[in-house]
């Protein structure tokens, strides 16, 4: 589990200091439907939205320098990505696993996955997606001269091989009930190995390209936007009804820009702008104004082994002595937010097993803002004489320095000195996962979101006691035996069995209290009236630009 975290973090640090790279796809001579090649795209240097109806414009933060399946590890990216290549499995709206280029699988023991794949499948440029190609993809992963980003997902597969034409077997070093969701992400994503061997020097860059069986294929591409055209050979297309022909991707980091792009109708999705300007934008009767509870939560992370905080007294008084429900409504918005219980994410987490996990979320414990409790817990903590904290927060990030300015306050209120400290990004990085000798925080205002619609994928990463090391993600330093122990058993265990030990997990977890939830925080998106589409919790992974529809 440790190396799973340290994969994790690296990939994380990679993804900032990445630029996206343009995609390309790839034909056959002679093939008037299939992708140009990469010297015959365009490389103009000014965006241009496009004013036709078939063309749905998108504005991104990320550049446009490199595309890979390796490096799809972002919401923006993926919107790319996910237009060109397609995966074994995808998550649906209810954030269910459901096959795509996997026709079925089987599972024979514990550690074992046979899958089969579709036999009707063409990339491109027409030639026949195989196990082969399967195989080559997934391991690409899973070499770490590659630096995938999504690498951490494979640390439990032992080997990964075609066993046969239209079949791939997959091999886990132990059992691991998250598996099923690592292949419902860009990680299962199938690439040509034929073109990649042709390419392997550039792939993914603009001289060498990028060829999937997607519904798209790339047109043009230059610094500041990726053109994409719908493929006709699309080997779904009867399956699929698709209403915009052409994808405009624009690269416009400026959110000042982006506004006005939106404003203006020159842009028909986003989700790079200001929580400010989605405010001003609400009221504009063109665009709409979409809030997704994608599974995120922003919290307060107690430094356990700060003297005070390592008593769970305190950290519950901390908790009962902030004003959330003034943090909801008056700093983030109770439109983009909801109030945070004692876990770290909203009950949408566990709505793939809804039938299993009944009112369990709901019942947790909420720790409303109460200061004669809190007064009561510090006392019985022993110090009723007050104490002294220093808060850390993102600097650059202006709701959490206006959390962050809330909660001084009301710790003051029940006798807590708090001395702000707003860091920037590369410190809030070293703080995080630099370790022990670097985590000289006492309260530091953070935020997660879960890769996975499970609380593995959030609580694993930030609770098991080895993740605490330089790498890992444990920023609290915890420690519970049982929480642990909790946590191994469901390793082993499936259905009813593995969710009665994670609500156990999670029920320690509630009363240990490592991290305060103060909310669920939203992601938002802005369309125009043009656009029809649901986007659903699992958006890292599951923004398809095939299903948005014009409006009627």
């Amino acid at each position: 589990m440790k190396n799973k975290l340290i994969k994790r973090v690296l990939a994380f640090a990679l993804a900032t200091s990445l630029a996206v790279l343009p995609l390309t796809g790839c034909g056959k001579e002679g093939d008037k439907n299939a992708a140009p090649s990469p010297t015959e795209i365009s490389n103009s240097e000014t965006p241009k939205a496009s004013g036709d109806d078939d063309t749905l414009r998108v504005a991104l933060s990320i550049d446009f320098n490199k595309v890979d399946t390796l490096i799809a590890y972002s919401t923006e990216l993926d919107m790319i990505v996910n237009s060109v290549s397609e995966g074994l499995f995808y998550y649906d709206e209810n954030s269910v696993v459901q096959p795509l280029l996997a026709e079925s699988y089987t599972q024979p023991d514990d550690t074992t996955y046979i899958y089969q794949i579709r036999d009707d499948v063409t990339f491109s440029d027409g030639t026949p997606l195989t196990a082969e190609d399967v195989a080559f993809s997934l391991n690409r992963h899973r070499d770490e001269n590659n630096a995938s980003l999504l690498g951490w997902m494979f640390d439990k597969v032992e080997s990964i091989e075609q066993t046969g034409d239209y079949e791939v077997t997959v091999k886990l070093s132990s059992p691991d009930p998250a598996w099923q969701y690592t292949l419902a992400t860009p990680a299962s994503d199938v690439i040509s190995k034929k073109y990649y061997d042709e390419h392997s020097d550039d792939f993914g860059t603009s001289s060498g390209g990028f060829i999937g069986s997607g519904p798209y294929i790339i047109t043009s591409w230059d610094t500041s936007e990726i053109d994409l055209a719908y493929n006709e050979n699309y080997w779904n297309k009867d399956n699929v009804d698709i209403d915009f022909k052409n994808l405009q991707f624009l690269s416009v980091p400026d959110q000042s820009v982006v506004k006005t792009l939106v404003e203006s109708g020159q842009v028909d999705i986003t989700r790079n702008i200001s929580r400010d300007s989605v405010k001003e934008l609400k009221g504009n009767s063109d665009l709409n104004v979409i809030a997704i509870d994608y599974l995120g939560d922003t919290f307060l992370s107690y430094n356990t082994n700060v003297t005070a905080l390592d008593d769970v007294r305190v950290r519950q008084a901390i908790d009962y002595a902030i004003d959330k429900e003034s943090i909801l409504n008056d700093i983030v918005g109770s439109e983009y937010a909801s109030l945070g219980k004692s876990q770290l994410f909203s009950e949408k987490i566990g709505e793939a097993n809804a039938d299993l996990w009944g009112d369990f979320f709901e019942t947790q414990q909420s720790y409303t803002y109460d200061v004669d409790k809190a007064k009561e817990l510090l006392k019985e903590a022993g110090y009723e004489s007050g104490l002294s904290f220093k808060l850390t927060y993102l600097s650059s990030n202006s709701t959490h320095e206006n959390v962050a300015l809330l909660i001084q306050q009301n710790l003051a209120d029940v006798g807590i000195t708090v001395t702000l400290e707003g860091v920037d990004k590369a410190t809030e990085s070293t703080l995080r996962y630099g370790g022990p000798d670097t985590r000289d925080y006492e309260l530091f205002l953070t935020q997660w979101a879960s890769d996975y619609p499970d609380p593995v994928g959030t609580v694993v990463p930030m609770a098991y006691s080895t993740n605490y090391i330089a790498g890992g993600s444990n920023w609290a330093e915890y420690k519970s035996a049982d929480f642990d122990k909790y946590i191994d058993l469901s390793y082993n265990a499936t259905g009813a069995e593995r969710i009665e030990l994670l609500k156990q997990a999670l029920t320690v977890l509630g009363e240990d209290l490592p991290y305060a939830p103060l909310y669920n925080h939203y992601e938002v998106f802005i369309t125009s009236k043009k656009v029809d589409y649901n986007f659903s919790t699992m958006l890292l992974y599951n923004i398809y630009t095939k299903d948005i529809k014009k409006a009627k």
